[in-house]
């Protein structure tokens, strides 16, 4: 049972208990991924500082150099990570703005993309738009801003070196999809499934052993569930995946 979707007032008191204990376990599951996933960069961390620090006299600049690019990319990705339980934080507590509003496409897309822009250099990923520049959604901004990132962060992830991400706009009914499309290495079947479960133990490494658990997709998956917007997955093994958000309203 899901305690934010029911009607507390119409559970009973077994019901309210179950609801309650399904509750403490994903919050002890998140404790989990995180300890786990901020453990092993810390120990890099700190093995690296402590050999910059004891004999950086007897180091090479090249050697400084990469030890600097490693420290800098573990950080990244840390941050990266302390964000994504921040906002899971946030939704828990429903302590974010509900308003929905209409936003231009192209404008997230590029704040998006600034914020990913060292990643995206870093693989060699093309990002291929294909919507139009002047297209307005109706969303609420922080949500969409928040998924969307961890979609293409997601996607550069699986994506093989010199590869391309396809970002895609296409309208539904009176609503419209997002969709991210990567030509990585994709996603097992069996695994698809439990992409934004707390509960599920699927983990692998990106192309270039990019480490995590994929909080940020379970965060995502939440914050979808409490706007009424429904994310979907795609994968063929060995050609790549696509994550697309669906999103009602289309503004008129």
């Amino acid at each position: 049972m899901n305690i934010d979707e029911a009607d507390l007032n119409s559970l009973s008191k077994d019901e309210l208990i179950e609801a309650y204990k399904d509750l403490q376990k994903s919050r002890d599951k998140v404790f989990v991924i995180a300890s786990h996933d901020l453990r092993s960069p810390f120990s890099g961390l700190l093995g690296l500082s402590e050999m910059l620090a004891s004999g950086v006299e007897d180091l090479s600049t090249d050697d400084v150099k990469t030890y600097v690019s490693t420290i800098h990319e573990t950080l990244k990705n840390t941050y990266q990570l302390i964000e994504n339980l921040f906002e899971w934080g946030r939704i828990e507590r429903r302590k974010y703005n509900t308003t929905i509003e209409t936003i231009p496409l192209k404008l997230v897309l590029e704040e998006v993309l600034t914020g990913l822009e060292e990643v995206l250099t870093g693989k060699d990923i093309e990002i291929d738009h294909r919507y139009n520049p002047e297209q307005m959604i109706k969303a609420n901004s922080k949500m969409f801003e928040f998924i969307l990132k961890n979609l293409v962060s997601n996607a550069v992830k699986f994506s093989v070196r010199g590869s391309r991400v396809i970002i895609s706009y296409v309208e539904k009914g009176d609503g419209c999809i997002v969709s991210v499309k990567d030509e990585g290495v994709g996603i097992e079947p069996e695994n698809l499934k439990n992409l934004f479960r707390i509960d599920s133990k699927w983990k692998t490494h990106g192309t270039e052993g990019e480490a995590g658990i994929g909080l940020g997709l379970i965060a995502s998956g939440r914050y979808a569930d409490f706007f009424g917007v429904e994310i979907t997955a795609e994968s063929t093994p060995g050609k790549g995946s696509t994550f697309s958000l669906i999103l009602p309203g289309l503004p008129a």
